[in-house]
């Protein structure tokens, strides 16, 4: 009903449970505040204003009732023109008199400075007066002086006394404090259960701070089973009174599907209500929602004034997040002077990954000049303080040797600190060590084991690493379609790795149906981030039409950008396309040239190409000797192409002294190796061998005037 105001009743616990009382008149007023009401509680209608001020003016004298309600229309302005200084001198006078509202007003007049100087002490005086005479609101505040040591000396036994006496009234401020009073421990035995009671009974008041409270217990689970669905309708009910806590409870509880599914919108709802109110906690997630465009569109801008509000209120991570913004020019213009400073104040703040940065900046000179050792002394305070982001960044200084001397064990024993302290990226490292050795012993089940941890604390490295464990069988079980499982996990966060052997298992056909345009599409995505090995399969794609239609120029092209970084295959592959000239025109030097820097890397077909060009003078001058030394490269690789070319040299005394017994040996390692032609020579020798002494038709000498005898020159026994 319209201008129907609710009075807080003043009795026991079952009166506050039942009791309910609307004023309607000067009068109804009045008596209300005779029977006890506190006046704090009487909201009268504005439209009453003048006569509530009218009738206690005139009829102020018949009772302390009537005086004090007089004073308390001063005090508000009421009907009046406000007078704060006349308010309290009758509220002094009458709290002389004994008179409870009033010890109670006068008291927050000192509390707050109305009227008044602030002085607590006189304020702690008037509320022990008042809540000696049961007044709920004096009861809670004197529990409070008696808390945070307010005009008294600080005792937590006798706040929790007060708290308890206004909150079994009814009081939801009292029943909220002396619930966290509860939870803590202090001044009374630590007991959920009771903190979960107060919350609740402040909560059915309707009071949002209490509903808030009660979404937290079960959040928490303090003193109820932790239910997140259970806690959302009481943040929803605290946050449509406004109440700032619940607002930014609901975003994150929707941020991270906490009792409800995912929803960055309603996410970005809820803290945009709570960080227009100030609340920095949720300046700062407004910021990172901007930043990563989770709900919203992505605004560097927009995120950076967010944080930037919020580091202004000393909120440790966003000064860290504005920080970055201005180290990297997001959405501010680059400076890194004031980059260092927020670092340095979100380090000053505690927050571990500032002061990592702060370190990064004493190391690399970033607003401030160079300091190796500064450095390394900010990252180690920050990993002995617990910070498993600086355990990994040590680690990283003693791999790579950055600032301090190399040491692959010093760099696993940070890594493995930091993975200990379940840092993906440490764990990924680590993983790495014991992959490849450095530091620890090589151990291929260990590294699957951090891979793994890594993997699912949603590291795209590690979860790359993992798919290559299953796939070629390291540190457990061969297994194609778990490799594909976490080869696509990363190629969807779009590492580049992941991406190029994610289409692999696509082109062959590992642990899913082959698909050679499903392959291609993922190659792409790879060589478009600069990834060789993807560069050059998209090549090899164009080259030989899979997957897409065969064209030489674009082969060309794939294979150059994974050539000029050095990928060999690549090298190799595109010196075969000027050698044969596809794409381009027949250039044997180009072609010599590329097979070259690929042969200088161990690839044993480019050492063969080398070695062919060279004996053929195919873009380089002839040279058998160093043709002989790329065919025996290769060769020793199990090339069978270079094995038989290097058996014909030995045969033909090309680059080499004829040998025909390595010569045989030579086609026949080609043989062995899958060469049908060297088989033949192999059949060859075999047929022409000397049966005396085994040695080969090639060496026998015709003797005799019709050449019709044979004699072996090793053993000077004719062949037949």
């Amino acid at each position: 009903m319209a201008g129907e105001i609710k009075v807080s009743f003043s009795g026991t616990m079952e009166d506050w449970k039942s009791g309910e009382k609307y004023v309607y008149s000067p009068e109804e007023y009045l008596q209300a505040v005779r029977e006890g009401h506190l006046v704090d509680d009487i909201i009268y209608p504005s439209d009453g204003h003048a006569a509530l001020y009218e009738y206690v003016s005139e009829n102020y004298g018949e009772s302390d009732e009537a005086y004090f309600v007089y004073a308390s229309c001063l005090y508000d302005g009421i009907g009046c023109e406000r007078n704060l200084s006349e308010a309290v001198r009758l509220f002094e006078m009458l709290a002389a008199q004994d008179v409870m509202q009033a010890q109670y007003r006068i008291g927050f007049c000192y509390y707050y400075g109305r009227g008044v100087s602030k002085d607590y002490a006189k304020a702690v005086e008037y509320f022990r007066l008042a809540a000696a005479q049961n007044h709920i609101r004096a009861q809670c505040y004197l529990g409070y002086c008696y808390e945070k040591g307010l005009g008294t000396a600080e005792d937590i036994d006798l706040a929790a006394h007060w708290y308890l006496q206004a909150a079994e009234r009814g009081e939801p401020t009292a029943q909220n404090n002396i619930a966290l009073l509860y939870k803590l421990g202090k001044g009374v035995p630590k007991d959920l259960s009771k903190t979960e009671y107060w919350y609740r009974l402040a909560a059915y008041q309707g009071n949002a701070r209490g509903q808030n409270n009660l979404g937290d217990c079960y959040y928490y689970g303090y003193g109820v089973a932790q239910d997140y669905a259970q806690a959302i309708p009481w943040y929803e009910k605290a946050a449509g009174q406004g109440y700032t806590d619940a607002e930014y409870n609901l975003g994150y509880c929707y941020k991270n599907g906490k009792g409800v599914a995912v929803d960055c919108k309603k996410a970005a709802y809820w803290y945009r209500l709570a960080a227009e109110k100030g609340d920095a906690s949720a300046q700062n997630s407004l910021g990172e929602l901007y930043y990563y465009g989770k709900g919203v569109e992505v605004d560097y801008a927009e995120a950076a004034l967010w944080y930037e509000r919020a580091a202004k209120q000393d909120n440790a991570a966003a000064a860290y997040n504005i920080g970055y913004c201005y180290e990297f020019g997001k959405g501010v213009s680059k400076d890194v002077n004031k980059a260092f400073e927020w670092y340095q104040k979100g380090a000053d703040l505690g927050n571990g990954s500032a002061l990592c940065s702060l370190a990064k900046c004493f190391k690399n000179g970033i607003g401030v000049l160079k300091d190796g050792a500064r450095a390394v002394e900010l990252y180690q305070e920050a990993a002995e303080a617990g910070n498993a982001k600086a355990m990994d960044d040590l680690g990283d200084l003693y791999y790579y040797g950055t600032i301090v001397a190399q040491d692959y064990e010093e760099a696993a024993r940070w890594y493995k600190k930091g993975a200990d302290a379940d840092y993906a990226w440490s764990q990924y490292n680590i993983g790495y060590c014991f992959k490849y050795g450095k530091g620890v012993r090589e151990n291929a089940a260990n590294a699957f084991y951090w891979f793994e941890k890594a993997a699912n604390n949603g590291n795209k490295n590690g979860q790359c690493e993992l798919g290559n464990c299953y796939y070629y069988g390291n540190g457990t079980q061969q297994n194609y379609s778990r490799a594909y499982y976490w080869y696509e996990k990363s190629a969807n966060q779009g590492y580049a790795s992941a991406q190029n052997m994610l289409a692999e298992c696509y082109y062959y056909g590992d642990g899913v149906s082959q698909n050679l345009q499903t392959a291609v599409y993922w190659y792409e995505k790879a060589a478009h981030q600069n990834n060789a090995n993807a560069q050059n399969n998209l090549g090899y794609c164009y080259k030989h039409g899979k997957g897409v239609t065969q064209d030489f120029v674009k082969a060309r092209y794939w294979y150059g950008q994974a050539a000029n970084q050095g990928q060999k295959n690549a090298q190799n592959n595109l010196g075969e396309l000027y050698y044969y000239g596809e794409g381009v025109g027949v250039d044997y030097a180009t072609a010599y040239a590329w097979y070259l820097k690929a042969a200088e890397q161990g690839l044993k077909s480019a050492q063969y190409n080398v070695g062919f060009c060279l004996q053929h003078g195919k873009g380089v001058a002839k040279n058998p000797t160093r043709a002989v030394y790329w065919y025996q490269k290769a060769a020793e690789q199990n090339h069978a192409s270079a094995q038989e070319a290097l058996g014909g040299c030995y045969e033909n005394g090309v680059g080499v002294t004829k040998n025909y017994n390595l010569a045989f040996e030579w086609y026949q390692k080609a043989k062995q190796n899958g060469s049908n032609s060297a088989g033949d020579k192999v059949a060859r020798f075999l047929d022409n061998r000397c049966p005396h002494c085994g040695s080969f038709y090639s060496i026998y000498e015709k003797r005799g005037i019709f050449g019709s005898s044979y004699v072996c020159s090793y053993c000077g026994k004719k062949r037949y």
